[in-house]
């Protein structure tokens, strides 16, 4: 079976410039004013056997989705409903608020549905949770290349992401991943686009998308555990974040409060895990599990030593 992922940012990618010159358009919609990409993504998913698609923008909560919608734009979590269906792709509603409220894959985004289905857009949603907002997308990308590796063991799959920030691709996705592919399953291959750019708002065209950087082919196992890899990769950003904060000659007035950690989080203060990677602490965390598995192995019969064969191979960063 092949399988591709796609996963798509909204805001200057899907959300670019077409799209706001065509708000006045009756016929105005996220899937109209990104037609043609959008036709090329059906026509090229029906040489996979199965499409998933992901929410790849930072909207990853109800608060940050509808604190987004200014200048038009619209709630990401309804149009990647459309979308999915339009390109012949199988939603996964999975978001990185999920991780952090420890909650079934698919709450938050059925929460945020549920909501907009009962309030206007003028209205702001209260008591929501929320995310470590990571700036960089790694933990986006992490958490999602793994699950679904977990879910297609042994299955190629294709993960496709597509955002229109070069930064973003190049420094802080291409960089850190081609600096780790072992962050990634070896089943899994990354491809990283560039999409959003107009040339013309009034030719009715969005330029179409461009690859940046070869494929990133994994080298690392898929983690059953990545909900915790994604806590204590965002934990150590913040605390990095608040740190520095703390040094400022003026720091913040959240530094004062008793959780102010805490409050950073609720007010989507903006982390980059790209930056603020405890590679050191990964490094000993793999250490220690490979000195766990040569014990083991160490004190196991001659016989059962191929209960542990594959061991060492299944550690990953």
């Amino acid at each position: 079976m092949t399988i591709r992922v796609i996963s798509l940012d909204f805001d200057g990618c899907l959300y670019n410039a077409h799209y706001y010159h065509t708000r006045q358009s009756p016929d105005k919609s996220v899937i109209v004013s990104n037609i043609c990409f959008l036709n090329s993504l059906r026509d090229q998913n029906s040489a996979y056997d199965k499409v998933i698609s992901f929410v790849g923008s930072n909207r990853q909560s109800l608060p940050d989705d509808h604190r987004l919608l200014t200048g038009g734009r619209e709630p990401c979590f309804p149009a990647i409903i459309r979308i999915s269906e339009y390109i012949n792709a199988q939603l996964d509603r999975f978001l990185l608020t999920d991780i952090y409220e420890n909650a079934a894959p698919g709450t938050t985004f059925n929460d945020a549905i549920a909501w907009y289905n009962t309030n206007s857009l003028v209205n702001k949603p209260t008591g929501y949770p929320h995310w470590i907002f990571d700036e960089s997308k790694v933990t986006i990308l992490y958490a999602q290349m793994h699950k679904t590796a977990l879910e297609n063991p042994d299955q190629p799959i294709t993960f496709d992401f597509y955002d229109d920030r070069l930064e973003i691709l190049e420094e802080w996705l291409g960089g850190f991943f081609r600096a780790y592919p072992e962050l990634i399953p070896s089943n899994v291959t990354l491809n990283l686009h560039r999409y959003g750019v107009i040339t013309n708002v009034y030719d009715n065209y969005t330029n179409p998308p461009e690859s940046v950087g070869l494929p990133i082919q994994g080298k690392g196992q898929a983690n059953p555990s990545y909900n915790e890899w994604v806590i204590k990769r965002g934990d150590y950003a913040l605390e990095k974040a608040f740190q520095r904060d703390l040094a400022q000659s003026k720091p913040p007035e959240y530094t004062k409060l008793e959780n102010p950690k805490l409050v950073m989080k609720q007010e989507s203060y903006a982390v980059n895990i790209a930056k603020d990677f405890d590679l050191e602490q990964i490094r000993l965390e793999l250490d220690a599990s490979v000195a766990t598995v040569k014990k083991a192995k160490k004190d196991l019969p001659l016989e059962d030593d191929e209960a542990l064969a594959g061991c060492t191979s299944s550690l990953s960063l």
